[in-house]
């Protein structure tokens, strides 16, 4: 009876500890795919708004949009390039890699 007892004790621990390697895999995985769409999310933002802005200017008359336009690339340059450059370098820095 202790014999057996032991057996069930010690496939229990084993199933225990796969249960556990398989979570902290799944919880890697998960990490890794969120910081991916983040990421994407953030810099495909960055190139609509330059796509959408170098539209706006390409097929329109210059003149007419002279002030708006310098205000929007002094905002992409103040409040956006930075944004995206903290975001890419959080999520795929060596420090963040490194704590995984």
């Amino acid at each position: 009876m202790s014999n057996e007892l032991d057996t069930i004790f010690e496939e229990t621990a084993a199933l225990l500890e796969e249960g556990g390697e398989a979570v902290a895999d799944y919880e890697l995985r998960r990490r890794s795919q969120d910081r991916s769409i983040i990421a994407y999310l953030v810099v495909g933002s960055f190139v609509l708004f330059i796509a959408a802005l170098t539209g706006r200017v390409l097929f329109s008359n210059w003149e007419d949009l002279k002030e708006p336009a310098t205000f929007l690339l002094s905002m992409l340059s103040s409040v956006l390039l930075p944004v995206v450059t903290l975001v890419i370098g959080h999520y795929f820095g060596e420090k963040s890699a490194r704590s995984d």
